[in-house]
């Protein structure tokens, strides 16, 4: 337990710092890590890291410092890196090490609100079974937004609405074709077909 009596609410309190204060620093370095140790079921029991945080100095350089922060787990045996916080990249990523990790979003009233599928490449909403054969599987309807027709993209197909109520499709040369018409729709149909 680490406490603090301070009455100001503007001073932040208990610190725990892990300072790292040799003569030199490098990019790289690493400052600390906290962990959490316990024992195992061996005939000996043996200490055991289960879990790490760790913090570290991407970047030393004065005026353009960056750090990351990573958590790590006990698998298998092993200790993996499960996160990473890098500034220096603004990001956070899960499983950067490309292991068979699967990520999950839950929400009020759906366990698997996002779910990417580590070991099939493929990102589910709703679902924590997507397609195998497809990136990205959405369980439930799609809402799209009416927009103008967009900017094309070399490569790239792109799929919109309208404030005419169609459905479009763009190439990436910038060709644009009307998907299904919306409102209703009349067919001629010769006498001679009906029966």
């Amino acid at each position: 337990t680490i406490e603090s009596q301070t009455a100001n609410s503007t001073t932040s309190g208990p610190n725990l710092i892990l300072y790292r204060n040799g003569a030199t620093s490098e990019d790289s370095d690493l400052i600390g890590q906290i962990v959490f140790k316990g024992k195992n079921d061996a005939g000996s029991p043996q200490d055991v890291n289960y879990a790490t945080i760790e913090g570290g100095m991407d970047d030393v350089s004065d005026g353009s410092e960056d750090g990351h922060i990573t958590f790590n787990l006990m698998e298998s045996g092993s200790l993996t890196e499960f996160m990473r916080i890098r500034a220096s990249t603004r990001d956070v990523v899960i499983n950067d090490q490309s292991d068979d990790i699967d990520f999950r979003v839950e929400s009020d009233n759906n366990q698997n609100m996002l779910f990417v599928d580590a070991s099939v490449d493929a990102v589910g909403i709703g679902t924590a079974t997507p397609d195998t054969n497809a990136a990205l599987d959405v369980e439930g309807s799609i809402a799209l937004d009416e927009i103008s027709a967009p900017t094309a993209t070399a490569n790239r197909g792109k799929i919109w609405t309208q404030t005419d109520n169609n459905f479009y499709f763009q190439d990436g040369a910038g060709t644009n074709t009307v998907v299904r018409k919306g409102g209703k729709h009349t067919i001629w149909v010769p006498a001679a077909s009906m029966y």
